[in-house]
């Protein structure tokens, strides 16, 4: 067998590995963001992969959750999680956790924000 040959069937199998786990993992991604700061957000961007998730006017202590299908995510590049919130013309940007291949395999994302900083909960 050439190492052409040899090449396709080992990204023929790779292919087929991602696939599987991605069908394993489920079709849904959730995220939930916690707004444990002093006070209300204009907005807040949360970037898992290729997909972007809008949370608009989270008050002091709110909780908003969305759920999203990995269906629309295309696989691709190597890359960290980002959220950016927004308040009166400010923004900040926290990263978090790590994806590879352009998939996300968690089912669940939970974002603690307070005034001063962002914690992560990623469930598989």
């Amino acid at each position: 067998m050439d190492s052409n040959k040899t090449h396709n069937i080992i990204a023929l199998k790779l292919s087929l590995i991602i696939s599987v786990i991605i069908v394993l993992c489920g079709c849904q991604i959730k995220v939930s963001v916690y707004n444990n700061s002093s006070s209300k957000f204009d907005s807040i961007n949360v970037f898992v992969a290729a997909a972007k998730y809008n949370f608009r006017e989270i008050n002091s202590g709110e909780v908003i959750t969305v759920s999203k299908s990995r269906k629309n995510i295309k696989g691709g590049n190597d890359g960290q999680y980002s959220v950016t919130t927004y308040k009166g013309g400010v923004s900040k940007t926290y990263f978090f956790g790590y994806y590879s291949n352009g998939y996300p395999l968690e089912d669940s994302i939970q974002l603690f924000i307070t005034d001063s900083s962002m914690k992560s909960n990623m469930k598989y």
